[in-house]
Order: structure tokens, then C-alpha cells, then sequence
């Protein structure tokens, strides 16, 4: 998975899957209530005053490395 400028908002209850990496780039808010696993890396690059993640009771699982 790989974004940049996008938002990607799931609803409660969702659960997202990536059999691989995610890099989230500029201007991206991650707002889940569900579960967000990463089978690779998860990578969130880009100026810090661009984009913010944002994680409202969820359950974040990342297999590989992560980096900001």
C-alpha cells in the first residue's frame, strides 16, 4: 500500500489487511476503530506538520519495522 495525499478513514469495526508495506505519505489522517494489521514494514513519511495518524480504540499490528 502506498499513499500519497489520500486519507483512508475505515468505519468501526473494519479491519484492514496488508500483505505487504504500507508507506503513508503527506496530508494523510488514519482514523480506525478496528484493526489495522501490516504484514511488512509500515513507513509514515513526509514533514510532520503534513499528516498525522490518528487512532481512536484500534488495534494496530505491524509484523515488520516501523518508522517515521
Amino acid at each position: 500500500m502506498n499513499n500519497n495525499g489520500s486519507e483512508l478513514d475505515t468505519r468501526s469495526g473494519s479491519s484492514v489487511f496488508i500483505y505487504g508495506n504500507a508507506v503513508l505519505d503527506n496530508k494523510v489522517t488514519i482514523s480506525l476503530s478496528s484493526y489495522f494489521i501490516v504484514l511488512g514494514d509500515f513507513t509514515k513519511s513526509g514533514a510532520s506538520n503534513q499528516g498525522s495518524i490518528t487512532i481512536d480504540d484500534a488495534h494496530i499490528y505491524v509484523m515488520g519495522n516501523v518508522s517515521s
